[in-house]
């Protein structure tokens, strides 16, 4: 294949994430990811002069096939964004708002002077580390493979599983994982093909699974980051996902024809002995649609695959199955309307069914530690519909309607909900050391809930906190961005809208408070997920003192140890972007306070103040915030493999490097 050299006018996202671009208006990648596609003209000399004499350009010379590295920490928050905010005078507001001095310094978050420096002058810790090492010589591109079904579904139950439980209890005790290392030879090496793989999964669940083991490094990869080595994962990940949905529209149609099945279909590729064939596109529909969010960025997508799950689970009446339901059928339906309603909160919109429908009497699945605990599943969807009455009731861009009059108890009434719920979850957070696969999954179920339950505190209490003052520079999660917000004078915050001072049942200090603790109880539960360790099953838990140390020299620009990715099936993530947003602004507030000696302002924040020991306790809170986020970005980065978490770790990356310059 030809190597097509990179166009002269690469968009913002590309070339922060240092990917090729075409140079349209959207480019494909940013119409892939769904993301918002922007060309601004470098500070360093603008589009590059090709063809020109090399008396005539000042530099070094490059050559045209040079392939760019991925990022793993590259930011993509461009200074210019806040500099169009900063100059941006009157525009579209009348007045500027009279605010506390204190609050005014939030502000600088998007100005120069708060430290949003140009994308292209932050330096790459990857590079760095790189250049420390010195240049070695990379070989050819590698691919995680697995040569049958058997070992693909034992890598599900070690990769997957604990996460999103699809499948029953494994039939044996012994999993382990086997993957075949994938190198294509030079000759076919930008070739994406069935016949040079080892082996073709046969069923489009196993199909699915592939798409997300693909994207995980093979242990013998020493450049997982690499461009080519990213490459080869991205796309043959995107070709087993195309295979499993092609796969998954085959058998729906084949099973929706009356009669008996066919042999073939009703033994071949048998991934569990519980798990019918009819089950499978199902489930293969809910892990593609968390294959769109975690890889691709699109909610859109996710969104048509979690509903096209739901819709065909329901053709199948798996909703109405009652106590006769096998405990695979009810992880099937239960899945898919799980993903429904995750989707639904990503886009801003109502799930086609909820959990308290009527029509569905099939009973949640088993899977607890304990007989006197409650299971994790219910817990996790009363999580997700709490979210969704979060959305509906706290909700900036309705601002301008007329607030219902019972607003200041519909706001309670969630937060001592969602308090409830996140006792239930009390069980699930005693650090033990786990074996057994299920007790595994029940675990990181219910520390899933607990991390959805403070993400939706946090979301509920946001906006009465903050504002909604955006930080980041892209849309991620229900976050506002910078690129899309309304334009605003420096010193003044976004006004608050007038009902929310009438109704709103909580004073900004009460909501600064629990955006803080609920802050705080995302990081240690993100901290305290096991991850997937297929070599010590027993211990699964990672010392997180080392990976402090490890992303702090990243930091101080020095070579650091390479951060090994894949921590989780992270669907959940975006409670690690309301976390971090929330931290870094009350980093800001708190070190303005410190700066105007005025930390009165801040003593709800602080533990039992006073004057003599107000400025030592703010410091202790200003090391406890930027360790919080320290450990949301490290949990970010365990999972930059799937390319639309890398986006969001790029974005908290470039605010924490706009607080804490090298």
């Amino acid at each position: 294949m030809k190597s097509r050299p990179p166009v002269k006018a690469a968009c913002l996202p590309c070339r922060s994430s240092k990917i090729r671009c075409d140079g349209q208006n959207p480019c494909q990648a940013c119409f892939q990811r769904d993301r918002i596609c922007a060309y601004r003209q470098s500070r360093r000399g603008g589009r590059r002069q090709r063809g020109q004499k090399q008396g005539k350009v000042s530099g070094m010379v490059v050559s045209d096939t040079a392939i760019p590295p991925l990022s793993l920490s590259g930011p993509s928050v461009p200074c210019g964004a806040a500099e169009c905010i900063a100059s941006s005078g009157n525009k579209g507001r009348s007045e500027v708002q009279s605010i506390d001095p204190i609050l005014q310094n939030i502000t600088a978050l998007l100005s120069h002077s708060g430290g949003l420096q140009d994308q292209e002058s932050l330096p790459d810790a990857h590079l760095i580390a790189q250049d420390m090492q010195g240049s070695g010589k990379i070989g050819r591109p590698m691919l995680r493979a697995y040569t049958s079904e058997k070992d693909i579904v034992n890598a599900y139950y070690i990769y997957i599983h604990p996460y999103l439980p699809l499948l029953p209890p494994p039939p044996v005790a012994d999993i382990s994982d086997r993957p075949k290392l994938f190198e294509p030879q030079p000759e076919v090496v930008c070739t994406v093909s069935k016949s040079s793989l080892p082996y073709w999964p046969i069923s489009s669940l196993s199909l699915a699974f592939s798409a997300i083991l693909a994207l995980i490094p093979p242990s013998e990869d020493q450049n997982p980051t690499e461009e080519c080595n990213v490459w080869l994962r991205r796309s043959y990940a995107h070709f087993f996902a195309q295979a499993a949905f092609t796969s998954a529209e085959k058998e729906i149609d084949e099973h929706a024809i009356p009669g008996p099945r066919p042999t073939n279909l009703v033994n071949q590729g048998c991934l569990h002995p519980d798990v019918t064939r009819q089950l499978h596109p199902i489930l293969a529909l809910v892990v593609l649609s968390m294959y769109e969010f975690c890889q691709c960025g699109s909610v859109a997508r996710m969104r048509n695959r979690a509903n096209q799950a739901l819709i065909t689970a329901m053709d199948f009446s798996l909703h109405a199955l009652g106590s006769s339901a096998s405990e695979a059928q009810r992880r099937a339906w239960w899945a898919a309307a799980f993903v429904v309603h995750h989707s639904s909160i990503l886009h801003f919109s109502a799930p086609i069914i909820t959990a308290s429908d009527p029509r569905i009497n099939t009973p949640f699945p088993i899977i607890g530690l304990q007989a006197d605990v409650t299971e994790p599943w219910p817990i996790l969807l009363g999580a997700e519909e709490a979210m969704l009455s979060v959305a509906q009731v706290v909700d900036p861009k309705q601002s301008s309607q007329t607030p219902a009059l019972n607003l200041g108890s519909q706001i309670r009434h969630l937060d001592s909900y969602l308090l409830s719920l996140s006792v239930k979850c009390y069980p699930y957070m005693t650090s033990t050391d786990i074996n057994a696969v299920e007790a595994q999954a029940s675990q990181c179920m219910g520390m899933i809930a607990y991390i959805v339950i403070h993400s939706a505190r946090i979301r509920l209490h946001r906006f009465r906190a903050f504002r909604e003052i955006p930080i980041f520079f892209n849309k991620h999660c229900d976050l506002s961005a910078i690129s899309e917000n309304e334009v605003f004078p420096m010193g003044a915050l976004p006004e608050l809208p007038a009902h929310y001072e009438s109704l709103f049942p909580f004073t900004e200090q009460e909501s600064l408070v629990t955006c803080l603790k609920s802050s705080l109880s995302v990081v240690r539960t993100l901290r305290d997920l096991a991850r997937p360790n297929p070599f010590a099953p027993v211990d699964t838990r990672k010392d997180t003192s080392t990976a402090k140390v490890e992303i702090q020299t990243i930091y101080n620009g020095a070579a650091t140890m390479f951060i090994r990715p894949f921590g989780a099936l992270p669907y959940f993530k975006c409670a690690a972007m309301q976390a971090g947003y929330s931290l870094c602004m009350l980093l800001h507030r708190v070190r303005a306070a410190l700066a105007s000696k005025h930390l009165l302002a801040c003593y709800p924040l602080l533990a039992n103040p006073s004057s003599e020991t107000e400025v030592d306790d703010a410091r202790r809170l200003l090391e406890e915030l930027r360790y919080g986020i320290e450990s949301l970005i490290l949990s970010l980065k365990q999972d930059v493999i799937f390319e639309g978490i890398a986006a969001m770790s790029r974005e908290l990356d470039a605010v924490y490097l706009s607080l804490f310059p090298a």
